[in-house]
């Protein structure tokens, strides 16, 4: 579909899997999958596409998480529905190939409509103890005119967390869980266009703010921190990705106002200002992003408008310089 929500997101077991959802040209939400340097996307694989929700017909945001959880290792992909809520349809089981075959679902998460316009932002993030998934959290472009925040904690239902007013809630929206000393997810990084079409990251650390009973209490003591990067503005009602090794470097995937993808590097050590951005990809319109680090490298994924509007790209930039694009989609 022309301008489809994307995610992208490693399963959740460790087996580096990356998994990938977009809409079909009905409508319909996939999931497909890379592994063993195979997308099940080819029609030599012998994978195939997992059909999630097949009754959305409307172009949608998506985000997606994956994590370990009781034994269990789970997938969970979020969209709106034509009823404006946020909605999320969770799988535990799969065939021996790694591909879902039965999606639990859908279900409410937001507590308030999302935005009307557009190009509404949707992101999504786990935050872990160890191994194990502690924790959820959806961002998204509210009808209140801002960025909300709703959390899924192990000891509570989805409730509302914080409310970002300076975010447009009309652009992309994206967020990126680390921490480079323990290697546990207890740090989480939210990036979205700010009022003045700048990027704006706000930053939270989890782990300095748990409650005495254990469960993470996010919606207060986020720092502004990282902002625009010399004259470089974010397109109005485009789309921003982002992701990190866990070890040194987050990246920022954003269109400029000329088209671009652009990719910004911050230091995770220091994550107070942007250290570059760089052009990873020439002009391309009506394109949702998403970014996974994978293998060594950004994983980028995109729609190529010069191709027909309707294939689906990956471009890998390794090492932080710019990489090759290929279409996985026509």
């Amino acid at each position: 579909m022309n301008n489809t929500g994307i995610a992208t997101v490693l399963e959740g077991s460790g087996s580096g899997r990356l998994l990938i959802y977009y809409q079909d040209t009905t409508g319909s939400i996939m999931e497909d999958s890379y592994f063993d340097n195979h997308w099940s996307l080819d029609t030599s694989s012998e994978l195939g596409p997992s059909i999630i929700y097949d009754s959305l017909h409307t172009v949608s945001a998506l985000a997606a998480v994956s994590y370990a959880s009781g034994g269990a290792t789970y997938r969970q992909v979020f969209f709106i529905n034509a009823e404006g809520q946020v909605m999320s349809m969770l799988s535990s089981s799969m065939e021996s190939d790694g591909i879902a075959n039965q999606w639990n679902g859908p279900s409410s998460v937001s507590t308030e409509p999302v935005s009307a316009g557009p190009n509404v932002g949707l992101t999504a993030c786990n935050i872990t103890d160890g191994a194990e998934n502690a924790g959820l959290r959806v961002y998204y472009g509210s009808s209140s005119n801002a960025i909300q925040e709703v959390k899924l904690d192990q000891f509570s239902g989805w409730t509302d967390g914080a409310r970002f007013s300076r975010g447009d809630p009309n652009s992309g929206v994206a967020c990126a869980t680390f921490d480079p000393i323990s290697g546990n997810d207890n740090s989480i990084n939210v990036y979205m266009r700010n009022n003045s079409g700048f990027i704006e990251q706000h930053h939270l650390n989890i782990d300095a703010i748990n409650d005495p009973d254990g469960s993470p209490d996010v919606g207060t003591n986020w720092n502004v921190s990282a902002t625009a990067w010399g004259n470089l503005t974010v397109l109005s009602g485009s789309n921003i990705a982002a992701c990190n090794d866990n070890e040194a470097y987050e990246y920022v995937l954003l269109k400029s106002d000329d088209g671009m993808i652009n990719r910004g590097r911050l230091d995770l050590t220091n994550p107070g200002n942007f250290a570059s951005f760089d052009t990873v990809q020439n002009r391309t319109w009506n394109t949702k992003l998403s970014a996974t680090y994978a293998e060594g490298n950004v994983t980028l994924l995109f729609q190529n408008s010069s191709s027909g509007g309707e294939s689906l790209w990956t471009a890998t930039v390794p090492n932080a310089e710019s990489g090759n694009s290929t279409a996985i989609v026509t």
